[in-house]
């Protein structure tokens, strides 16, 4: 009985502990446990539940101390996740480990990683010998135990049915519902994805509704697309309480006042670029996956699905994404073939530069300049560009007062510098547009430029409805198009804007967009929009059988093919010649990598002593020593030395 009384007791204050961390204040901990009984007792259940595993083996005090660090470091992390990126841990991270792994280095010191190390260290020390501590385990404790975990896990699931009106922003839902409800909260779509309304008839019943859609013959089209995701974008003079003495984006702010501007409405704030290109790109509502799901690396990595990409190729286009960072971030590498596009031209394979994978320090003049090339390549194109110039991390530390750019108002040093900074990259990548723009005027072939953000950045101005007391999941879009083009809705869903352009240019869609076309507005638009992404993704691809999909091919990557024309050999290196080298290109031997130095886009030397007959390979290195393709091999025996 004591036990039970202490577990009880403990259950509690860990819950208080766990929520004061996440608010950042045991004042507001104690108000939500205060005013929000019901919400305060399911996060009890849950925390309490899993400390109940305790009673079930015989090392009783390992199970319930590694249990308490499992809760503390969970509510740690998820209020540096939350301050970093704008929005909560979710059991979506998992997917995510690599990427936050790579961009750990951008927001944390050394020292403050090795401190983790070491205080990992210590806990894994003091584990180790808590291991050795016994207890005789009960029959009745084993039942206890056992019972009130499935009924907790009953009680949850229950909840969960009921669907309690719950609030659709995430930080929301974590500072109403409790930090443990809500993080188990965000688990529960992965074990249930199935809606109850799906069946074989129904899903008869929506094909058959479709049908008109897809009766229309799409039009001949003969001008380029280009679809640029802007990074983190918004304009900075809608800031209230302060002012910027140099408008940062006088060329876009151009586009906004002369051709077609709206509002998108995009899933996520201050990261997660992921989640609004997959709704552009698929038409998809990611609402209808699991909470912060990146769908890039989950159904993505297996999973072939209609894109835009699969429209404007079925249309003659040739299909291009380009980036100016890591290819395989977001597993992009992989993504973007089961999106079907035609190529694909990250960093990696942007010749003749050589830069730090570095997202702080990332130039959109790159990106520019490959849109450019691909665009005087191939006669016709759809290309989805994402620029990386204005990704955060901000400078938060240190205020030029001698720059251009200069920020006025009642603000931190903090807010004044990330502002600044994010100011002064912001300028950099309206330069490029410009360049762009002016590239495009001196072409014959007319072209439809959107412009769009992913999501607004997180910044501490932004923070505060001080200076921004707008909705946070609202980003500019612009369209210029060569004929007259209206936003049917000046506010419009990210899944939607795809339908929007290919009715201006002209090109018949699929599913997604047929649904979006002819349902838009009708009480059963999200029911049916959420059966048929559950059908194609998961279900019996009903849909499919009556409306054949778009077989996507292997993806190429770079604009132009990577090449090796000769090699030479030297008392110390190899000379290779070739094209489409940079500072990423790496030579391997018979399959084993050697020190590599970049010369130029058409030169490398490759430090190595070789005979005849061996394997030279030339592969474009990514994050983690990645190479995203099997490279470019050729047998020294076939090439002039």
């Amino acid at each position: 009985m004591q036990s039970l009384s202490f577990w009880l007791i403990f259950s509690i204050l860990l819950t208080i502990v766990v929520e004061t961390i996440k608010f950042k204040s045991i004042k507001k901990a104690l108000y939500f446990m205060k005013h929000s009984p019901i919400e305060f007792i399911l996060n009890v259940l849950i925390i309490s539940s899993t400390l109940a595993l305790s009673f079930m083996v015989t090392r009783k005090v390992f199970v319930f101390t590694i249990v308490t660090i499992f809760w503390l470091l969970l509510s740690i992390t998820n209020t540096i996740v939350t301050t970093l990126r704008g929005y909560p841990l979710m059991f979506s991270d998992i997917f995510l480990i690599k990427e936050g792994l790579s961009l750990s280095s951008q927001y944390f010191t050394p020292l403050v990683i090795s401190m983790v190390l070491i205080l990992l260290g210590f806990l894994f020390w003091i584990g180790y010998d808590l291991f050795q501590i016994q207890f005789e385990t009960t029959t009745l404790q084993y039942v206890m135990g056992t019972v009130y975990v499935f009924l907790a896990g009953y009680i949850f699931y229950k909840t969960e049915k009921k669907e309690l009106p719950k609030p659709a922003e995430e930080v929301e839902l974590y500072e109403q519902m409790g930090f443990a409800y809500s993080i188990t909260d965000s688990l529960y779509p992965y074990l249930n994805r199935k809606p109850d309304s799906y069946s074989e008839e129904k899903m008869n019943n929506l094909a058959h509704d479709l049908m008109p859609y897809f009766k229309n013959h799409p039009q001949s089209v003969d001008h380029n697309v280009i679809m640029i995701q802007m990074e983190s974008f918004f304009d900075p003079l809608t800031l209230q309480n302060l002012s910027i003495n140099i408008d940062p984006i006088p060329t876009i702010r151009h586009l906004m006042k002369t051709e077609p501007f709206g509002k998108l409405i995009v899933p996520t704030f201050g990261g997660g670029t992921g989640k609004t290109e997959f709704e552009v790109l698929t038409s998809m509502n990611v609402d209808y996956f699991g909470p912060g799901e990146i769908p890039h690396n989950s159904i993505l990595k297996s999973t072939d699905i209609e894109s835009l990409a699969t429209h404007f190729s079925q249309s003659g286009f040739e299909t291009i994404a380009i980036h100016n960072y890591e290819g395989n971030f977001y597993n992009r590498h992989i993504a973007y073939q089961h999106l079907g596009f035609d190529r694909f031209v990250p960093l990696e394979y942007m010749a003749g530069i050589e830069v730090n994978h570095d997202l702080s320090q990332m130039n959109d003049e790159h990106l520019i300049h490959n849109i450019i090339k691909a665009i005087s390549q191939f006669e016709k194109s759809f290309i989805y560009a994402i620029s990386a110039g204005t990704h955060q991390p901000y400078n938060e530390t240190s205020y030029d007062e001698h720059h251009d750019i200069q920020i006025e108002g009642d603000l931190s040093l903090e807010e004044r510098a990330s502002l600044q900074d994010y100011c002064i990259k912001l300028h950099r990548l309206d330069h490029q547009i410009k360049r762009l723009l002016k590239y495009l005027e001196t072409r014959q072939t007319p072209t439809t430029l959107i412009l769009f953000s992913d999501h607004l950045p997180n910044l501490p101005v932004i923070n505060d409805e001080t200076f921004y007391p707008f909705d946070h999941y609202e980003v500019p879009v612009m369209v210029k198009h060569p004929s007259e083009f209206t936003f049917h809705d000046q506010k419009l869903p990210a899944y939607q804007l795809a339908t929007e352009i290919l009715n201006a240019v002209g090109i018949r869609g699929g599913i997604m967009n047929a649904i979006h076309d002819l349902e838009k507005g009708t009480f059963h638009y999200q029911s049916d929009l959420k059966l048929a992404q559950y059908d194609l993704i998961y279900g019996k691809q009903l849909l499919a059988s009556v409306f054949p999909q778009h077989k996507t091919q292997e993806i190429k990557f770079g604009i132009e093919p990577l090449t090796i024309h000769s090699i030479m050999k030297t008392d110390h290196h190899l000379v290779i010649k070739g094209s489409g080298f940079n500072g990423d290109s790496q030579v391997f031997i018979d399959g084993k990598r050697v020190p590599t130095t970049y010369i130029s886009e058409g030169e490398l030397h490759a430090e190595m002593k070789m005979n005849k007959g061996n394997l030279v390979t030339i592969k474009q290195i990514s994050g983690y020593h990645q190479a995203l393709d099997e490279g470019k091999s050729f047998e020294l025996a076939k090439i002039n030395s």
